[in-house]
């Protein structure tokens, strides 16, 4: 079963939403990281290295959506639209409905939320990382 937060945004425009966030399946969640590895490291991928690497997927977790943000915007942006992807708006009298960029605007007002559930979307995929129960 796939893991799920439920998020509610405490300050700001958003003050009092509420957001479902849902992990991607275990295929999805590796070309994700895939993707992220490849820009983290330059677009090659060291010789005998793959995404089952358990060390090298630990550190793309250590190093987080900031270690994104040292890369070209335009390559990161589809990965940051995949965490997206991972976040349903909670409306209080209607069923979920998907963060889509082109939906996303309908929902939220506030950039800071964008920030929120995407960090919070990289830390439900990574948690077992970051918590130290590292796969061997």
């Amino acid at each position: 079963m796939r893991k799920e937060i439920t998020i509610t945004i405490e300050n700001g425009r958003d003050a009092g939403k509420k957001f479902l966030i849902r992990e991607m399946g275990a295929y999805q969640t590796e070309k994700w990281c895939a993707r992220a590895l490849l820009l983290l490291l330059g677009g090659e991928m060291p010789e005998g290295m793959d995404t089952s690497n358990m060390t090298a997927l630990a550190n793309l977790a250590t190093a987080g959506l900031s270690g994104l943000a040292k890369c070209d915007y335009a390559k990161v942006q589809p990965l940051l639209d995949d965490l997206l992807a991972c976040c349903y708006f909670l409306p209080e009298k209607s069923t979920e409905q998907k963060l889509t960029p082109e939906y996303v605007d309908n929902v939220i007002d506030d950039v800071k939320t964008l920030f929120k559930l995407k960090t919070e979307a990289f830390k439900l995929h990574f948690d077992f990382f970051l918590d130290g129960d590292l796969v061997k």
